[in-house]
């Protein structure tokens, strides 16, 4: 946990470098900040007197976010690289894939009185295009670094009471409803290999579940569940809301089984999971959050086949940095991605003082 007292901690998100960023809220709605977390050390990327909300970030580090957005999470998109900030269009929660490629639904604007529009918009790099605008509210777009995205879209004015929503598939220039008789589905996540969760309501009971698409076959993945993160492995970060308790656990689906993450009387709300299986969360008493972060135990292993062994000796011999210069203050992000599981005394290099540590640990093959 690496939040602050007194201190509002926002949408939390990750990749697999376990690289976080986060919007810290000093004055709750009237001005925030963007940082970014990486193997210790916090940078604020942002430092202006706007709100700056809603960030998301891919493997190579870039950042994409809402500078200036209003209440809703609305205004400019930007996206910073290596220092370099470029404002790429105006919308609400972006994000971003491994190529730079973003995705985000446009600003709204009322239709009818019960509803308002939004399309899906697409930055290719270069350029945006709409991707889909169909007179309905199209929101909460997720991408794959396959380009393929998903969302939900809201229909407010189905003619009957309430709402009604499906989710979208957008795979080479062809948008299909995942869904088609399902209770109010929303909060899509999608992975690489372009299966998509999503939570839906049961008809007879009304308690959430969690839905899992895989090449055309819709399953129940639990009866009871919220808000998806899905990796590329199958594993699942969600929460489930206790009623007498009135407040969310977070849980992961991980290996075909259901953990419990937290267990207690505060919030816990899983924004990410990585394919290290580690978990990105807003934890805390709503809204004032902090940010939890679950991750591997480094213990010297590079391939987590329960074991150590000369697999793992030679992935550390590939990820030997030397000593390192991070002190907090100098020397910026370490970007030891994958080998971060190698600097096992946590002092953001891979030297001898983390092989002493592995040399120790060696088991052998299993």
């Amino acid at each position: 946990s690496f939040g602050e007292e007194e201190v509002y901690i926002l949408r939390p998100r990750m990749k697999n470098c376990g690289e976080i960023v986060f919007t810290r809220d000093l004055h709750w709605q009237t001005t925030s900040e963007i940082l970014r977390y990486d193997n210790g050390f916090i940078e604020q990327l942002t430092t202006n007197n706007t709100p700056d909300a809603f960030p998301d970030i891919n493997d190579a580090g870039t950042v994409v976010w809402n500078p200036d957005n209003d209440s809703q999470g609305s205004g400019d998109i930007a996206i910073i690289d290596d220092g370099i900030v470029n404002f790429i269009g105006n919308g609400t929660l972006p994000r971003i894939n491994l190529s730079g490629k973003a995705v985000w639904s446009d600003l709204a604007f009322s239709q009818q009185p019960c509803a308002f529009t939004k399309a899906i918009i697409f930055f290719e790099g270069l350029s945006t295009t709409i991707i889909h605008n169909d007179g309905l509210s199209n929101q909460t777009p997720v991408i794959n670094d396959n380009d393929d995205i998903a969302w939900t879209r809201f229909d407010f004015c189905p003619g009957g009471q309430g709402w009604e929503a499906d989710i979208y598939l957008w795979r080479d220039g062809v948008a299909t409803a995942l869904t088609s008789d399902q209770l109010q589905p929303t909060a899509p996540s999608i992975n690489n290999k372009g299966h998509v969760a999503w939570n839906t309501k049961d008809h007879v009971t009304l308690v959430r579940r969690i839905e899992l698409w895989e090449n055309g076959d819709t399953s129940i993945l639990t009866d009871w569940g919220s808000s998806p993160k899905l990796n590329d492995n199958g594993d699942i970060g969600f929460f489930r809301w206790y009623d007498t308790l009135d407040i969310a656990q977070a849980w992961i689906y991980y290996d075909g089984a259901f953990l419990q993450i937290f267990n207690d009387a505060s919030y816990s709300f899983v924004y990410d999971i990585n394919n290290f299986a580690e978990l990105v969360m807003a934890v805390g008493i709503f809204p004032a959050t902090d940010v939890g972060y679950m991750r591997r135990i480094r213990t010297g292993e590079a391939d987590f086949d329960g074991h150590i062994d000369l697999r793992d000796a030679a992935a550390f011999q590939n990820c030997m940095t030397g000593p390192g210069d991070f002190d907090g203050t100098v020397g910026g992000f370490d970007r030891l991605c994958d080998c971060r599981f190698l600097d096992i005394d946590h002092d953001r290099d891979v030297d001898r003082d983390d092989y002493a540590l592995f040399a120790t640990a060696m088991t052998g093959p299993e």
